[in-house]
């Protein structure tokens, strides 16, 4: 290896170095939180922490691919440039998605507060997306369908559009 090159890789090692740490750090805490049957959703507020997602790839990329459209089009409205990676959603904007075990009910809220739940298919995968209302924002929220206990199933269906 060439001393540029070796350069090179010490810089991307460098630059990528924190990230690989994080990722660590939160598959530990994944997994610890889920041998203790905490909640583990993940919240997205940047481009990063859909990039992340795929990294990790524990969720479906059709999936990743929806949250990754959704977003983009919240950029688009707020009129941030798609390619402005330091943008991060408002916490109250920010995406969930919720995995299993997590709460749906708690995580969810009251009804009064959901503007609509829809069970959607994206090849061959069936997910809900469920907007729940903040003043005058709205904060999205994914689930594979088929992963929460038969209440938590059994609400959002029959609650989706």
């Amino acid at each position: 290896m060439s001393l540029l090159q070796n350069e090179i890789h010490h810089q991307y090692y460098q630059k990528m170095k924190p990230l690989m740490q994080s990722q660590h750090e939160w598959l530990f805490s994944f997994y610890k939180r889920k041998q203790r049957r905490e909640e583990t959703m993940i919240v997205i507020q940047t481009q990063n922490d859909i990039e992340y997602l795929k990294a990790i790839n524990t969720v479906p990329m059709d999936l990743i691919k929806v949250i990754e459209q959704d977003f983009l089009d919240v950029l688009e409205a707020e009129g941030v440039d798609k390619d402005d990676l330091s943008y991060r959603l408002p916490s109250q904007q920010a995406f969930v998605l919720l995995e299993v075990d997590d709460d749906v009910s708690n995580s969810v809220g009251d009804l009064l507060h959901i503007e609509y739940i829809e069970k959607l298919t994206e090849n061959n995968i069936d997910y809900y997306r469920i907007a729940k209302r903040f003043d005058h924002e709205f904060q999205l929220l994914y689930t594979l369908a088929g992963i929460h206990d038969e209440k938590s199933e059994q609400w959002l269906n029959d609650h989706a559009e």
